[in-house]
C-alpha cells in the first residue's frame, strides 16, 4: 500500500536491466521488487519482513498461505521518492514503536490507481482519482483491498515551510475533482511514466517545481480542516510562531511569552493558534523531543551522551526530558538508540540503494 513498503533485501528481486551499475551518473536510481519468483508459501513472510522496518502488515490466512503477491517499482528523484506499488488486500499499522525506531519525518502523498484504502482511525476511504496525505511521524491504521497506487514521499524540511497548515495534513483526503488535485495527480503520473528514462540532473531541476505543485495542492485543496486552520490563522501568524520556536528551540528559557513577543502576537492569540497541539508549551516540548529523536539517528552524534543531546534540544532537566520522550515514543531514548543501531537505519543515505532498498526512504 505505502511506498514505504520497500524491501530491506534484494536477493534476486532486481531486474537485470537495473541501471544502478550501468548509468549511475546519468539516470535516476531505480529499484524493482517482486514476489513473482518466490515460493508461494513464503511470499507473504518475505513481504512482511521487507517492510517491517516501517509498517506492520497482516493478511488473511488464505492469502498468506497460497497466493500472496506484491511488486514495487521505485525511483529516487533527487531528494524525493516515487514508487508504484501493487499488492493484495491487507491491514497496515504504523505504531509509535515504528516511528521511534525509524525516525522518519516525511509527508507521503498517495493516489490509488486501482483498489481502495479504508482508514480504521477515522472516517473516509481513498479510491481512484483521490489524494491521501499522511504524516509518517504519526500513527496510521488502515486496510486496503487489492490495489495499485502511486506514492510520493517528501522530507518534512522540504515541504513544511511551503504549507499554510503543516500540522493539519495527516490523513487528509482530497477529492480528485478539485483542479489543484487534478494537476498534482497528472504531474506524478507523468513523472512515473517517464521515470525509467529520466536523467538525474533533470529530476533535480524539477524538484522545486514538484514541491511547489504539492504545496499549491495542499494549500488550495478543498478540506474543512484546512479551512478551519486558515480561519484560526488568516495572516500566517502560526507559521511565524513556528519559525520562532524552531529558531529558538535550543534555548531552555524559551517560554510562550517569548514566542508571542518575537512573533508579534498577543499571548491569547498564540494560545488559540496552538490549541490543537495541547498549547504552546506542549508544542515546544514535542518539537524538542522530536529533535532528539532525529539526533539519535545521526552517525556524528553516536558518541554524545543522551543528556547532551537533550541539552542541545533545549531541555534543562534530564528527568523531565526522559519522561516527555517516553510519553511520546513509548520507550526511553537509550532504548531508541539501541533499536536504531540494531536495525542499521542510522545515516542510511550512505548506503548503495541497489544493496538496501529500505535505506532510500530512511535516507531522504
Amino acid at each position: 500500500m505505502f511506498l514505504a513498503s520497500l524491501p530491506k533485501r534484494n536477493g534476486g528481486h532486481e531486474r537485470k536491466e537495473d541501471r544502478m551499475t550501468q548509468s549511475r551518473e546519468s539516470l535516476v536510481p531505480r529499484s524493482y521488487f517482486s514476489l513473482e519468483t518466490e515460493p508461494r508459501a513464503q511470499r507473504f513472510e518475505i513481504w512482511r519482513d521487507s517492510i517491517s522496518c516501517i509498517f506492520t502488515v497482516e493478511a488473511e490466512a488464505e492469502l498468506r498461505r497460497d497466493s500472496f503477491d506484491a511488486s514495487i517499482d521505485a525511483y529516487m528523484l533527487g531528494s524525493l521518492f516515487l514508487a508504484r506499488t501493487s499488492s493484495l488486500q491487507q491491514h497496515w499499522h504504523r505504531s509509535e514503536r515504528e516511528i521511534a525506531r525509524d525516525g522518519m519525518d516525511h509527508y507521503m502523498l498517495q493516489v490509488f490507481e486501482d483498489g481502495v484504502m479504508n482508514k480504521t482511525s477515522g472516517e473516509g476511504a481513498v479510491q481512484g482519482a483521490t489524494l491521501v496525505v499522511m504524516d509518517l511521524s504519526r500513527q496510521v491504521q488502515s486496510h486496503t483491498t487489492t490495489f495499485t497506487n502511486l506514492s510520493l514521499a517528501i522530507p518534512r524540511a522540504q515541504l513544511e515551510p511551503l504549507l499554510v497548515a503543516p500540522d493539519d495534513q495527516h490523513l487528509r483526503i482530497l477529492s480528485g475533482t478539485a483542479p489543484a488535485v487534478q494537476i498534482f495527480i497528472s504531474h506524478i503520473q507523468s513523472l512515473a511514466s517517464v521515470a525509467s528514462g529520466l536523467q538525474m540532473s533533470l529530476a533535480v531541476n524539477m524538484e522545486p517545481h514538484t514541491l511547489g505543485l504539492v504545496a499549491a495542492c495542499l494549500n488550495a485543496g478543498a478540506g474543512h480542516d484546512l479551512e478551519r486552520a486558515s480561519e484560526r490563522d488568516p495572516r500566517g501568524a502560526k507559521m511565524v510562531a513556528r519559525a520562532v520556536i524552531e529558531e529558538q528551540l535550543s534555548n531552555p528559557h524559551l517560554t510562550p511569552e517569548n514566542v508571542a513577543r518575537l512573533a508579534g502576537v498577543s499571548r491569547s492569540k498564540l494560545y488559540a493558534l496552538f490549541a490543537d497541539q495541547g498549547g504552546v508549551a506542549a508544542y515546544i516540548r514535542d518539537q524538542r523531543v522530536r529533535r532528539v529523536s532525529t539526533m539519535l539517528s545521526r552517525s556524528d552524534m553516536r558518541g554524545l551522551p543522551i543528556s547532551e543531546l537533550a541539552r542541545q534540544a533545549g531541555f534543562d532537566n534530564v528527568t523531565g526530558f526522559n519522561r516527555a520522550f517516553k510519553a511520546r515514543y513509548g520507550m526511553s531514548p537509550r532504548d531508541m538508540r539501541a533499536l536504531r543501531a540494531a536495525g542499521g537505519l542510522s545515516q542510511a543515505a550512505t548506503l548503495d540503494p541497489a544493496a538496501q532498498y529500505g535505506a532510500w526512504l530512511h535516507g531522504l
